[in-house]
């Protein structure tokens, strides 16, 4: 059955493969309030997995008691338990020691929680190749080689000179 705009797709795999979903043109991963509510860039966020340690603050309380995404600066999209998904709203769930979290966080989450003070974590990790991708600067992109090839078709300057004006243009504009 195919996809219609606006349907909910519900995914069960590895972490890393959300990163790839992440990436597919006109999928969008739902934005549940509390990822909405991060102070974050959505092009600086990255989903984390991290576990919750044994002696930690979190184990027995929900998300929503603990105000995991204002302590932390993250917010939960999933629980993994003894290798199965949980399947609750993240912040209805307690939390128990050995929990896996998949989270999504900005680049800072995984500097400021190796240096906290409560140990809520045994162990972060990055989702490798799960930051969004950046449509927005694909237009910029494909037009900036389309106008150095044209250069180079017009025999206003080299190959080898028309990119290097277009590189430069793209490192300027952050492209």
């Amino acid at each position: 059955e195919m996809l219609n705009e606006g349907d909910v797709l519900w995914f069960s795999g590895a972490a890393s493969s959300v990163g790839d979903l992440r990436k597919i043109p006109g999928l969008i991963l739902y934005d549940s309030d509390e990822v909405s509510k991060m102070n974050e860039k959505v092009q600086n966020r990255r989903l984390v997995e991290a576990v919750v340690s044994r002696k930690g603050p979190l184990v027995g309380k929900t998300v929503k008691e603990v105000r995991f995404r204002t302590t932390y600066g993250a917010a939960v999209i999933a629980v993994h338990r003894e290798g199965k998904r949980v399947h609750e709203l993240p912040g209805n769930i307690k939390l128990q020691a050995g929990d896996v979290l998949l989270l999504e966080a900005g680049k800072s989450f995984i500097l400021a929680n190796k240096n906290r003070n409560d140990k809520a974590f045994t162990l972060i990790a990055e989702v490798e190749d799960s930051s969004p991708p950046r449509f927005r600067m694909l237009f910029p992109a494909v037009v900036l080689t389309l106008g150095a090839y044209i250069c180079y078709m017009l025999e206003l300057s080299s190959l080898f000179g028309t990119a290097m004006v277009a590189v430069i243009l793209m490192v300027a504009l952050g492209v």
